[in-house]
């Protein structure tokens, strides 16, 4: 009977040990990674929408967006879509680890642009969104004024 006990025992302190640690990160609260966890998401977000403030027209901006991933794998970039007045930098090959922060870089340049409409910058995952079946898809934007 003990034995049959501390074989029990044993199997359920190892099966404690093989789920998945919680995600946590300095720069992101328990409370928007539980949330985004909750919604199915891949990812929170430091900002999804970057405040340029005033720009003059033909000049240079630089800007970078920051995420964490909260899925219990890791993460691939399928593609981007950014305007022609946006230079992206990112690292194609990167694998972003569950629980590990992404980032990609966008120089704006407002001479390249007329209106002062939001400049979005969209991307894709190579993960699938088991929900619907289809890839995760991100839109974030930065917003400017001209002086």
């Amino acid at each position: 009977m003990k034995y049959l006990f501390s074989l029990s025992f044993l199997f359920f302190v190892s099966l404690s040990f093989c789920q998945d640690a919680p995600i946590s990160h300095s720069d992101y609260t328990a409370t928007e990674i539980a949330a985004a966890i909750q919604k199915g998401e891949a990812l929170v977000f430091q900002e999804k929408r970057i405040p340029l403030g005033t720009v003059t027209k033909g000049e240079f901006k630089e800007m970078t967006f920051k995420f964490l991933n909260v899925l219990s794998e890791p993460i691939e970039y399928s593609f981007f879509d950014v305007c022609s007045c946006s230079q992206l930098t990112y690292d194609a090959d990167s694998v972003i680890k569950s629980g590990e922060e992404g980032v990609f870089h966008i120089r704006f340049d407002s001479g390249a642009r007329e209106d002062e409409e939001p400049v979005e910058v969209s991307f894709e995952l190579k993960n699938i969104d088991k929900r619907i079946g289809l890839p995760y898809f991100y839109t974030v934007d930065y917003t400017f004024s001209f002086k």
